[in-house]
Order: C-alpha cells, then sequence, then structure tokens
C-alpha cells in the first residue's frame, strides 16, 4: 500500500534513502543508516551529545558539535581536550598533582599511598607527619644450656632512643650501638621456648628459642 500518495518517489518497493521518511511503505524510516542512534563529538570538557542524523540521502554523521577547549588547570578534567587530565601539574612525575593530594609536588617520594618514614616529613599526605607503622624484629633469640644464659637482641624501625624494647617476663633490652641492635641477656633457670618483644610504640614479635 502506498503510504504518502502525493510523493511519487514513495511507494512500497522504492529504494530507502536517508531522509526521514519511510520512502519504500515497510514501516520503518531510514532502515540501514542507523539514525538516532546516540553519538559524541570531542574529549574531555569538550565533548557533547548527540544523535546519528542524515547529512545527505546516502551519508549520516552525528548531529553534536564538539566544545571549545579552555586553558588546562588542575581539576580532574581535561580542560584543553587534547585527551590528557591536568597535564603539566605533576611536577615531580610521580604520577599525582598538587589537586590529587600530592602534598609536595616537588619531592617524587612524597605523595599519597607512598611509605612514611622517620625524617620529619609527612611522605604519605595524610596530614601527619612521621606515623611509621613500628616492626619490631627479633635478630637473635638463643638459650645456652651450659650456662644457663638467654641472649634475646631485637631491632625496631623506630629511631634509636624514640621507644625502649623489652623482653616480656624478663625485662627491658640495651641498645648495643656496634651491633645496632637491642640486647637483653638474662639466666632463667629452664629455656622460655620462645620470647616476646614489645616496644613502648606497640610493636612486638614473638620468636622460638635455639638451644646451643
Amino acid at each position: 500500500m502506498d503510504c504518502d500518495d502525493t510523493d511519487p518517489s514513495i511507494h512500497p518497493g522504492s529504494t530507502e534513502i536517508c531522509n526521514s521518511k519511510d520512502d519504500n511503505c515497510n514501516g520503518a524510516i531510514d532502515e540501514g543508516f542507523g539514525t538516532g542512534v546516540f553519538c559524541s563529538a570531542g574529549v574531555g570538557s569538550c565533548q557533547r551529545s548527540g544523535q546519528i542524523v542524515c547529512t545527505s540521502p546516502s551519508t549520516t554523521a552525528c548531529s553534536a558539535v564538539a566544545g571549545s577547549p579552555t586553558i588546562e588547570v588542575c581539576n580532574h578534567v581535561d580542560d584543553d581536550c587534547d585527551g590528557l587530565v591536568d597535564e603539566g601539574f605533576d611536577q615531580d612525575g610521580d604520577g599525582y598533582t598538587t589537586c590529587g593530594g600530592d602534598c609536595n609536588d616537588s619531592v617524587a617520594s612524597i605523595h599519597p599511598g607512598a611509605v612514611e618514614i622517620f625524617n620529619g616529613v609527612d611522605d604519605d599526605c595524610n596530614n601527619i607527619i612521621d606515623d611509621v607503622v613500628e616492626v619490631v624484629t627479633i635478630t637473635l633469640a638463643t638459650y645456652r644450656v651450659s650456662s644457663s644464659t638467654l641472649t634475646v637482641e631485637a631491632t625496631t624501625n623506630y629511631p634509636v632512643g624514640s621507644v625502649t624494647l623489652s623482653v616480656a617476663s624478663y625485662g627491658t633490652m640495651t641498645y648495643v650501638p656496634s651491633a645496632a641492635v637491642y640486647r637483653l641477656i638474662v639466666s632463667p633457670a629452664t629455656n622460655p621456648g620462645s620470647v616476646t618483644v614489645v616496644s613502648t610504640a606497640g610493636g612486638s614479635a614473638t620468636l622460638t628459642v635455639t638451644v646451643q
């Protein structure tokens, strides 16, 4: 059935062209041309949305027109529409910008997620200086049966003098500069089996005692 008897080019069997009309009277408009489908133009802040429309009887294009780029600023947005975000604002090349939380963009080792060390600096940019998680390591724990001597040595990643290490149930350890360890030597009647070193900063470690 002719769906538009006022236009001789529109009738069943006619070739469908891109013109927003049902040329072949099959109930579909511009089939095969993908019109009406979502599309976009531009990138970053220039990106605009539109849909596929006819530009000629045989061609289509996106109706969206990209916006105009602006000067790039540090704001998590691709202002200048070049596909890059906040380029030029990571001065130390550590992958973090000042607007991305880098609290010192001139030192690459300082950024969010960095390892905090004792240096008077907020390495991980959490607004707390030297908030280091203490790690206590027992490097030696021996019991000499012949002399009933228990020797325990340990280290901590906290600066010397900032904490006190103790062997639970046996007493305070002494720092030995020549060995760079904290040491305690006591004479219990029997081998304790294991020892636990605790720190005033909250760190601790436990190790099985080696019998000699």
